[in-house]
């Protein structure tokens, strides 16, 4: 919603128009924060980022971190197995087999948001639980 309020105040509509507009839109639901933040999480998890980087995309987008904890709970399994699937679909199943190649790995997996722990559990330096 800030967005596109940011938006249409860029282009010049008064903020009282847009206030009213942007409720009303919300009260049709056909503009929705929480459907909103439901499909960046699915959307960008689906493509292999993970919950840093996804949480970092929504608060600039100016999503409350209270809707952010609603669907992107980073100590989820799911995401060990997301940076698993990333590294393989990347480097191959394969342990990296020097300090080189594992802090390539570690620093692609860093980038695409994942966490320190997930990274470790992909690169197979963790416990599964």
């Amino acid at each position: 919603m800030w967005e596109l309020a940011e938006k249409l105040r860029s282009r010049g509509f008064e903020a009282a128009l847009i206030s009213q507009v942007l409720d009303d839109l919300q009260q049709k639901d056909l503009l929705s924060e929480r459907r909103f933040t439901e499909m960046i999480v699915h959307y960008r998890s689906e493509r292999g980022q993970g919950p840093v980087k996804i949480r970092a995309e929504l608060r600039n987008k100016g999503i409350e971190d209270v809707l952010i904890e609603a669907f992107l709970d980073p100590n989820d399994r799911q995401w060990r197995q997301r940076a698993v699937a990333v590294k393989n679909k990347r480097f191959g199943p394969a342990s990296p087999q020097d300090y080189q190649e594992k802090a390539r790995q570690m620093k692609f997996l860093n980038y695409r948001g994942f966490t320190a722990e997930q990274i470790r559990s992909a690169l197979g330096d963790a416990d599964d639980d």
